[in-house]
């Protein structure tokens, strides 16, 4: 079935409800990023450019309890008018009546009863304003909600183009080999289907932080703490002694979880009461050297307890790295980007995902739901 986005449709004159990227990080009201928030641009442009009449934009911010001052989607349209350069006219509910200016914001739609339960009424609240709906928020594409897949249900729906960017960079079987895929973070859980389903499709595997301690320990040779522990250990046995799984050979370890008594040891070595919180030097270089010959690289998760910043080195290494080799480079998830952001290599990676746990589902080969409810959605991973 054929992707259905904002290319081949005429919105000359109809009124486009759009599902943006708004969940951006404010300090005391102020955004201390602005990436999502840029990441719609190019969508609107492009419906103003094909004759859109109004452009009305929903979304969420933050997981508020109720109705939050400091996650009101009003502190976004400063930024929002000069990066678009119109004027935005902010409606703080979906009862109000809007005037006839290109650009309306709507308030959080997490604040309203409805979102979430994604309610016949609530959807009804926000259809009224429009003749047709664009979801270019790729981040939230996992969720049932009403902003994302009611509203689709009810009008004439398209893919947004940061959607369709996100979709295309993921579509790993398209991509050229040797393809290596690396994993770290704290949650197997969500980790152990992408190892799974991705095993036929890359050509090594190369994990970090409690994926790899986990799997370790699924293996019998394993004998510190764990932070972290997956429930299943016939499950991790499944892929544990897959030849494509690339094991380190030494870490770094420490009892108290800080800096203060930090030691490289062996696997051999680690005894009970260490705590593994990065992969030593050794293995970074070995890393390397299976990452030198990549054509594609996938990441998701930072390989040690990146938080302590000598615990971060062996992500930080390897994020500058692969930034420099002839490869197509796809990171996802937020704290792998704060590894780039942090040795400066952002400008340097093909994509970033703006999403980690929709790219994480997608990878997996798992439906999601805002895409199948586009009406397009097939199993391209």
């Amino acid at each position: 079935m054929e992707l259905k986005t904002i290319n081949n449709y005429d919105f000359n004159e109809k009124r486009v409800i759009l599902r943006a990227e708004l969940d951006v990080p404010l300090d005391n009201g102020k955004i201390v990023s602005d990436n999502r928030l840029k990441a719609n641009v190019s969508t609107i442009k492009l419906l103003l450019e094909k004759g859109a009449k109004q452009i009305l934009i929903i979304g969420h911010l933050g997981r508020p309890e109720g109705i939050q001052e400091d996650k009101s989607t009003k502190h976004l349209v400063e930024r929002f008018k000069e990066l678009l350069g119109e004027d935005i006219f902010f409606a703080e509910n979906f009862n109000v009546q809007v005037p006839d200016t290109k650009i309306i914001l709507f308030e959080n739609t997490r604040f309203f009863d409805g979102e979430k339960e994604n309610t016949e009424e609530f959807c009804n609240s926000i259809i009224k304003y429009g003749d047709v709906f664009v979801n270019n928020c790729f981040s939230t594409l996992t969720r049932d909600h009403a902003s994302i897949t009611g509203v689709a249900k009810l009008l004439p729906s398209f893919a947004g183009l940061r959607v369709i960017e996100e979709v295309k960079a993921l579509h790993i079987e398209s991509k050229e080999h040797p393809k290596v895929l690396m994993l770290g973070g704290a949650k197997m859980e969500t980790k152990l289907p992408v190892i799974k389903e991705m095993l036929d499709k890359v050509d090594k595997i190369l994990l970090g932080s409690s994926t790899i301690i986990d799997l370790l320990k699924a293996k019998g040779v394993y004998k510190g703490n764990v932070i972290f522990s997956y429930h299943d250990m016939n499950e991790l046995k499944e892929v544990a002694d897959n030849p494509k799984i690339i094991y380190p050979i030494d870490f770094v370890c420490s009892k108290s979880k800080t800096a203060e008594d930090l030691t490289y040891k062996k696997l051999e070595e680690i005894e009970e009461g260490d705590y593994v919180l990065d992969l030593g030097p050794k293995t970074t270089e070995l890393y390397k050297k299976h990452l030198a010959d990549a054509k594609t690289i996938i990441w998701n998760g930072p390989f040690g307890f990146y938080e302590i910043k000598e615990y971060a080195k062996s992500s930080e290494e390897i994020a500058k790295f692969i930034s420099e080799l002839d490869a197509f480079t796809l990171i996802g998830g937020g704290d792998t980007e704060e590894i780039l952001k942090v040795v400066d290599v952002e400008d340097k990676i093909d994509h970033i995902c703006i999403g980690g746990g929709s790219m994480l589902k997608l990878l997996a080969g798992d439906i999601l739901p805002g895409l199948e409810v586009l009406k397009w959605y097939t199993k391209m991973i």
